[in-house]
């Protein structure tokens, strides 16, 4: 189970660290939900703002990581995902 997590962006070569949201209760942070196939999923909240999102959207390219002290995992919004992400704001 993840006891703290820290989101490490790296937006167009700019890096952005992000901690769990301390404003949400504590059983949504380390929550975890298993599916009908027995997978587990741990969920984790983070506060972002509005400047940070569309900077997220506007992005050539946008790497991101989070680090736990069992270690850590990385990924990278490729071409279709970002362009879900920038859907999705559109219909706010």
């Amino acid at each position: 189970m993840i006891n703290h997590a820290e989101l490490r962006l790296l937006i167009d070569g700019e890096r952005v660290a992000l901690n769990p949201s301390k404003t949400y209760s504590q059983h949504l942070i380390d929550t975890q939900i298993t599916s009908a196939n027995n997978d587990i999923y741990e969920r984790m909240d983070y506060e972002v703002d509005q400047n940070l999102i569309k900077k997220i959207a506007m992005a050539k390219r946008v790497d991101c990581a989070i680090y736990t002290p069992r270690g850590r995992i990385e990924r990278h919004l490729d071409r279709s995902n970002q362009k879900q992400f920038k859907e999705f704001l559109e219909k706010l």
